[in-house]
């Protein structure tokens, strides 16, 4: 009779663990940042760096970054100060630096085991700064008129405007944890990731003479380390 009552009960149910519909990570990496139309009359492509953090839910990811790069010069008299044909300020030295900051919204519109792919848009601000000197064109003791440096002072061009990128997860490696994480108090699921990111975003830097515009065109390589809490399915 307790056999026949055990087989009537059949055996329960394995329970499943997956990972929860909330993620958060980071990522940082490695990049290069070329302007175009009369930006690039102004500065050169450059080298950069990259780090943000990233939160999602499901398949929505929100993501925050900052990129840092050192572009040479191409026009040291930008906001063309000039007076009888002779220059009236110019850049003291050969690179300008390069800030970005993005704020985006993506959607994974591709997700599996190896890959996932996720467009993105938002908010994009971007800095260029350098020092430069003013000059004022004096006599020497020869009867020679000569460049003088009156002052220094620290100019910059910076715009916010759109970002639109598409974010290419080659996922490496999955690591489940043994004990629960103090900030979620359940284990979780760590996922590395070599992430690809090209992007565009538009800038109009009208505070210079003429206006410096065009579009910065990018892209990024970094490793990203995303994770998720496990729960019983």
């Amino acid at each position: 009779y307790t056999r026949k009552g055990l087989d009537e009960i059949g055996l329960p149910p394995v329970p499943e663990i997956e990972p929860g519909d909330w993620s958060y990570g980071m990522f940082i990496g490695v990049g290069g940042l070329f302007p175009t139309s009369s930006i690039k009359d102004d500065f050169s492509g450059c080298f950069t760096f990259t780090a943000g953090l990233t939160g999602g839910y499901k398949r929505l990811k929100l993501k925050a970054d900052i990129s840092y790069g050192q572009p040479q010069i191409n026009n040291y008299n930008i906001f063309n100060l000039v007076e009888g044909g002779k220059n009236l300020q110019g850049a003291n030295n050969r690179n300008a630096s390069y800030l970005g900051i993005g704020l985006t919204l993506g959607y994974s519109v591709f997700d599996n085991e190896r890959i996932t792919i996720t467009p993105h848009a938002g908010g994009y601000w971007s800095n260029y700064g350098w020092n430069a000197a003013n000059y004022q064109y004096v006599m020497n003791d020869n009867g020679e008129e000569v460049q003088k440096i009156t002052s220094t002072v620290d100019l910059n061009l910076k715009d916010f405007n759109w970002i639109i990128g598409v974010d290419f997860d080659i996922k490496i490696h999955n690591y489940v944890s043994t004990t629960p994480f103090f900030l979620t108090g359940q284990r979780e699921q760590f996922t590395s990731s070599l992430r690809i990111t090209p992007f565009i975003s538009h800038a109009n830097y009208n505070k210079a003479v003429p206006a410096v515009k065009g579009c910065l065109v990018g892209i990024t390589v970094s490793y990203a380390g995303i994770a998720r809490a496990l729960h019983i399915k």
